[in-house]
Protein backbone atom coordinates (compact mmCIF):
# COMPACT_ATOMS: atom_id res chain seq x y z
CA UNK A 1 0.00 0.00 0.00
CA UNK A 2 2.84 2.39 0.88
CA UNK A 3 4.55 1.68 -2.43
CA UNK A 4 1.28 2.37 -4.27
CA UNK A 5 0.78 5.68 -2.45
CA UNK A 6 4.35 6.68 -3.26
CA UNK A 7 3.75 5.84 -6.94
CA UNK A 8 0.66 8.05 -7.12
CA UNK A 9 2.48 10.90 -5.39
CA UNK A 10 5.27 10.73 -7.94
CA UNK A 11 2.69 10.72 -10.76
CA UNK A 12 1.07 13.83 -9.24
CA UNK A 13 4.45 15.54 -9.00
CA UNK A 14 5.11 14.73 -12.67
CA UNK A 15 1.86 16.31 -13.82
CA UNK A 16 2.46 19.34 -11.59
CA UNK A 17 5.81 19.84 -13.30
CA UNK A 18 4.25 19.28 -16.73
CA UNK A 19 1.60 21.90 -16.01
CA UNK A 20 4.29 24.38 -14.98
CA UNK A 21 6.18 23.71 -18.22
CA UNK A 22 3.07 24.22 -20.35
CA UNK A 23 2.30 27.43 -18.48
CA UNK A 24 5.78 28.68 -19.28
CA UNK A 25 4.98 28.38 -23.00
CA UNK A 26 1.48 29.87 -22.87
CA UNK A 27 1.76 32.34 -20.04
CA UNK A 28 1.61 35.44 -22.18
CA UNK A 29 5.36 35.93 -22.27
CA UNK A 30 5.66 37.05 -18.65
CA UNK A 31 8.16 35.58 -16.24
CA UNK A 32 6.74 32.69 -14.25
CA UNK A 33 7.18 32.62 -10.45
CA UNK A 34 9.67 30.08 -9.18
CA UNK A 35 8.02 26.95 -7.81
CA UNK A 36 10.14 25.18 -5.15
CA UNK A 37 8.63 21.79 -5.96
CA UNK A 38 11.17 19.73 -4.06
CA UNK A 39 11.35 22.06 -1.05
CA UNK A 40 7.58 21.84 -0.73
CA UNK A 41 7.58 18.08 -1.16
CA UNK A 42 10.15 17.47 1.58
CA UNK A 43 8.52 20.01 3.86
CA UNK A 44 5.46 17.76 3.81
CA UNK A 45 4.93 14.14 4.71
CA UNK A 46 5.46 10.90 2.82
CA UNK A 47 3.85 7.48 2.83
CA UNK A 48 4.90 6.07 6.19
CA UNK A 49 2.89 6.51 9.36
CA UNK A 50 5.18 7.85 12.09
CA UNK A 51 5.12 6.01 15.41
CA UNK A 52 6.43 7.86 18.47
CA UNK A 53 7.83 6.08 21.53
CA UNK A 54 9.50 7.57 24.60
CA UNK A 55 11.90 5.83 26.96
CA UNK A 56 13.09 7.15 30.35
CA UNK A 57 16.80 7.88 30.67
CA UNK A 58 18.90 7.27 33.75
CA UNK A 59 20.85 10.47 33.19
CA UNK A 60 18.96 13.52 34.53
CA UNK A 61 20.23 15.86 31.78
CA UNK A 62 19.13 13.46 29.05
CA UNK A 63 15.73 13.11 30.67
CA UNK A 64 14.23 10.78 28.08
CA UNK A 65 14.87 9.33 24.65
CA UNK A 66 12.12 10.06 22.15
CA UNK A 67 12.09 8.03 18.96
CA UNK A 68 9.97 8.31 15.84
CA UNK A 69 10.03 5.40 13.43
CA UNK A 70 8.19 4.52 10.21
CA UNK A 71 5.46 1.97 10.90
CA UNK A 72 6.01 -1.40 9.27
CA UNK A 73 9.54 -0.66 8.09
CA UNK A 74 12.73 -2.47 9.12
CA UNK A 75 16.46 -1.78 8.72
CA UNK A 76 15.85 1.96 8.26
CA UNK A 77 18.43 4.73 8.21
CA UNK A 78 18.41 6.91 11.31
CA UNK A 79 19.24 10.44 12.38
CA UNK A 80 20.23 11.58 15.85
CA UNK A 81 19.13 15.15 16.57
CA UNK A 82 20.56 17.66 19.07
CA UNK A 83 18.51 20.55 20.47
CA UNK A 84 19.09 24.27 20.63
CA UNK A 85 19.84 25.90 23.97
CA UNK A 86 16.93 25.50 26.36
CA UNK A 87 14.95 23.31 23.96
CA UNK A 88 13.72 19.72 24.17
CA UNK A 89 13.15 17.22 21.40
CA UNK A 90 9.60 16.55 22.60
CA UNK A 91 8.66 20.12 21.65
CA UNK A 92 9.08 19.35 17.94
CA UNK A 93 6.90 16.29 17.37
CA UNK A 94 5.61 17.44 13.97
CA UNK A 95 9.14 18.04 12.70
CA UNK A 96 10.42 14.60 13.62
CA UNK A 97 7.27 12.73 12.64
CA UNK A 98 7.72 14.19 9.14
CA UNK A 99 11.24 12.77 9.00
CA UNK A 100 9.90 9.35 10.01
CA UNK A 101 7.23 9.55 7.30
CA UNK A 102 10.07 9.46 4.76
CA UNK A 103 11.35 6.16 6.15
CA UNK A 104 13.98 7.49 8.57
CA UNK A 105 14.16 6.74 12.30
CA UNK A 106 14.66 9.94 14.33
CA UNK A 107 15.90 10.06 17.93
CA UNK A 108 16.49 12.94 20.34
CA UNK A 109 16.63 13.71 24.04
CA UNK A 110 15.38 16.32 26.50
CA UNK A 111 18.91 17.66 26.96
CA UNK A 112 18.68 21.46 26.81
CA UNK A 113 22.47 21.94 26.65
CA UNK A 114 23.83 19.31 24.22
CA UNK A 115 26.90 21.19 23.00
CA UNK A 116 29.41 18.92 24.72
CA UNK A 117 28.05 15.88 22.90
CA UNK A 118 27.61 13.68 25.98
CA UNK A 119 23.88 13.18 25.49
CA UNK A 120 24.49 12.42 21.81
CA UNK A 121 26.83 9.61 22.78
CA UNK A 122 24.26 8.23 25.22
CA UNK A 123 21.45 8.49 22.66
CA UNK A 124 23.51 6.64 20.07
CA UNK A 125 24.40 3.88 22.54
CA UNK A 126 20.74 3.60 23.55
CA UNK A 127 19.54 3.35 19.97
CA UNK A 128 22.08 0.66 19.08
CA UNK A 129 21.23 -1.33 22.21
CA UNK A 130 17.50 -1.20 21.50
CA UNK A 131 18.06 -2.11 17.86
CA UNK A 132 19.85 -5.30 18.97
CA UNK A 133 17.32 -6.25 21.67
CA UNK A 134 14.70 -8.78 20.47
CA UNK A 135 12.36 -7.59 23.22
CA UNK A 136 12.46 -3.95 22.15
CA UNK A 137 9.91 -2.26 19.89
CA UNK A 138 12.96 -0.88 18.07
CA UNK A 139 14.49 -4.29 17.37
CA UNK A 140 15.87 -4.42 13.84
CA UNK A 141 14.54 -0.96 12.97
CA UNK A 142 17.92 0.66 12.27
CA UNK A 143 20.48 0.17 9.54
CA UNK A 144 23.59 0.82 11.63
CA UNK A 145 25.61 1.69 8.51
CA UNK A 146 23.26 4.59 7.74
CA UNK A 147 23.17 6.84 10.79
CA UNK A 148 23.34 10.62 10.48
CA UNK A 149 23.53 13.40 13.05
CA UNK A 150 21.81 16.77 12.95
CA UNK A 151 21.66 19.74 15.26
CA UNK A 152 20.38 23.27 15.67
CA UNK A 153 22.22 26.21 17.30
CA UNK A 154 24.10 24.83 20.33
CA UNK A 155 23.02 21.41 19.11
CA UNK A 156 24.67 22.23 15.77
CA UNK A 157 27.95 22.66 17.61
CA UNK A 158 27.29 19.41 19.46
CA UNK A 159 26.66 17.61 16.19
CA UNK A 160 29.87 18.93 14.62
CA UNK A 161 31.76 18.06 17.79
CA UNK A 162 30.26 14.56 17.83
CA UNK A 163 31.26 14.00 14.20
CA UNK A 164 34.81 15.32 14.58
CA UNK A 165 36.34 15.08 18.05
CA UNK A 166 34.44 12.48 20.05
CA UNK A 167 35.21 8.73 20.10
CA UNK A 168 31.99 7.74 18.30
CA UNK A 169 32.50 10.13 15.37
CA UNK A 170 32.87 7.31 12.85
CA UNK A 171 29.33 6.13 13.55
CA UNK A 172 27.89 8.93 11.40
CA UNK A 173 27.73 8.90 7.60
CA UNK A 174 26.34 12.42 7.19
CA UNK A 175 25.81 15.66 9.13
CA UNK A 176 23.23 18.46 8.86
CA UNK A 177 23.56 21.54 11.06
CA UNK A 178 21.30 24.58 11.25
CA UNK A 179 22.78 27.83 12.56
CA UNK A 180 25.50 26.13 14.60
CA UNK A 181 27.27 28.24 17.19
CA UNK A 182 30.32 29.73 15.51
CA UNK A 183 33.72 28.27 16.32
CA UNK A 184 34.83 31.10 18.62
CA UNK A 185 31.64 30.95 20.66
CA UNK A 186 31.73 27.16 20.76
CA UNK A 187 35.32 27.21 22.03
CA UNK A 188 34.44 29.67 24.80
CA UNK A 189 31.65 27.34 25.96
CA UNK A 190 33.65 24.11 25.79
CA UNK A 191 31.83 22.88 22.67
CA UNK A 192 34.92 22.80 20.45
CA UNK A 193 34.62 21.11 17.07
CA UNK A 194 37.05 20.58 14.21
CA UNK A 195 35.46 20.77 10.73
CA UNK A 196 38.70 19.64 9.08
CA UNK A 197 38.24 16.21 10.65
CA UNK A 198 34.80 15.64 9.12
CA UNK A 199 35.08 13.84 5.79
CA UNK A 200 31.46 12.65 5.46
CA UNK A 201 28.96 14.83 3.55
CA UNK A 202 27.83 17.90 5.51
CA UNK A 203 24.98 20.37 4.95
CA UNK A 204 25.53 23.59 6.92
CA UNK A 205 22.90 26.32 6.81
CA UNK A 206 21.42 29.29 8.62
CA UNK A 207 19.06 32.22 8.29
CA UNK A 208 20.04 35.76 7.33
CA UNK A 209 18.32 37.77 10.07
CA UNK A 210 18.74 38.81 13.74
CA UNK A 211 21.30 36.74 15.72
CA UNK A 212 22.66 35.01 12.64
CA UNK A 213 23.11 38.26 10.73
CA UNK A 214 24.79 39.90 13.74
CA UNK A 215 27.25 37.06 14.22
CA UNK A 216 25.96 36.31 17.71
CA UNK A 217 25.45 32.74 16.53
CA UNK A 218 26.45 32.27 12.88
CA UNK A 219 27.10 35.15 10.51
CA UNK A 220 27.80 34.56 6.83
CA UNK A 221 31.56 34.90 7.32
CA UNK A 222 31.49 32.52 10.27
CA UNK A 223 29.44 30.01 8.31
CA UNK A 224 31.86 30.27 5.40
CA UNK A 225 34.85 29.82 7.72
CA UNK A 226 33.49 26.50 8.97
CA UNK A 227 32.37 25.44 5.49
CA UNK A 228 35.81 25.97 3.97
CA UNK A 229 37.41 23.74 6.60
CA UNK A 230 35.08 20.77 6.03
CA UNK A 231 37.10 17.97 4.47
CA UNK A 232 34.45 16.08 2.50
CA UNK A 233 31.49 16.71 0.17
CA UNK A 234 29.51 19.69 1.41
CA UNK A 235 26.69 22.14 0.86
CA UNK A 236 26.07 25.57 2.36
CA UNK A 237 23.07 27.90 2.12
CA UNK A 238 21.18 30.59 4.01
CA UNK A 239 17.40 31.01 4.09
CA UNK A 240 16.64 34.61 3.15
CA UNK A 241 14.84 36.51 5.90
CA UNK A 242 14.84 33.66 8.38
CA UNK A 243 15.85 34.57 11.92
CA UNK A 244 17.83 32.35 14.25
CA UNK A 245 14.83 31.46 16.39
CA UNK A 246 12.82 30.06 13.50
CA UNK A 247 15.68 28.77 11.35
CA UNK A 248 14.97 25.11 12.09
CA UNK A 249 11.34 25.33 11.03
CA UNK A 250 11.97 27.45 7.92
CA UNK A 251 14.77 25.25 6.57
CA UNK A 252 13.03 21.94 7.20
CA UNK A 253 12.20 21.04 3.59
CA UNK A 254 15.77 21.03 2.35
CA UNK A 255 17.15 19.46 5.55
CA UNK A 256 14.77 16.53 5.09
CA UNK A 257 15.75 16.36 1.41
CA UNK A 258 19.41 16.18 2.45
CA UNK A 259 18.70 13.33 4.86
CA UNK A 260 16.64 11.47 2.26
CA UNK A 261 19.46 11.81 -0.27
CA UNK A 262 22.32 10.93 2.04
CA UNK A 263 20.63 8.24 4.13
CA UNK A 264 18.08 6.75 1.72
CA UNK A 265 19.73 7.31 -1.66
CA UNK A 266 16.67 9.29 -2.82
CA UNK A 267 17.49 10.47 -6.36
CA UNK A 268 14.71 13.09 -6.35
CA UNK A 269 16.06 14.63 -3.16
CA UNK A 270 19.52 14.70 -4.74
CA UNK A 271 18.21 17.15 -7.36
CA UNK A 272 18.00 19.80 -4.66
CA UNK A 273 21.80 19.82 -4.52
CA UNK A 274 23.18 18.24 -7.71
CA UNK A 275 22.85 18.22 -11.49
CA UNK A 276 22.85 21.06 -13.98
CA UNK A 277 20.21 23.06 -12.10
CA UNK A 278 20.08 22.27 -8.36
CA UNK A 279 16.79 23.56 -6.99
CA UNK A 280 18.31 25.23 -3.93
CA UNK A 281 20.62 27.30 -6.15
CA UNK A 282 17.69 28.55 -8.24
CA UNK A 283 15.36 29.17 -5.31
CA UNK A 284 15.07 32.94 -4.68
CA UNK A 285 14.23 32.27 -1.03
CA UNK A 286 17.78 31.01 -0.52
CA UNK A 287 21.11 32.76 -0.91
CA UNK A 288 24.87 32.26 -0.46
CA UNK A 289 24.53 28.74 -1.84
CA UNK A 290 27.75 26.80 -2.29
CA UNK A 291 27.73 23.18 -3.43
CA UNK A 292 30.91 21.10 -3.52
CA UNK A 293 30.54 17.41 -4.36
Amino acid sequence: MQALLSFFRRIAAFFTGLAAMIASFFGGGGAQPFAPVLENRYAGTEVYEAVQVTFPAEDAAVGAYTVWYPAGAENCPAVLSLNGTGQKTSWFQDYFSRIASFGIVAIGTEDTAPGHGDSAQMALAFLLTQNADPDSVLFGKVNTDKIGIAGYSQGGSGALRSASLLPFAEAFCTVAVISPSNETQAHSMGWDYDPSRISVPVFILSGTADDDAAGTVTSLSQLQETFIKLAGPKAMARKTGAGHQNARQETGGYVVAWLCWQLCGDTEAAKVFTGGAPEIAANPDWQDVCLQF
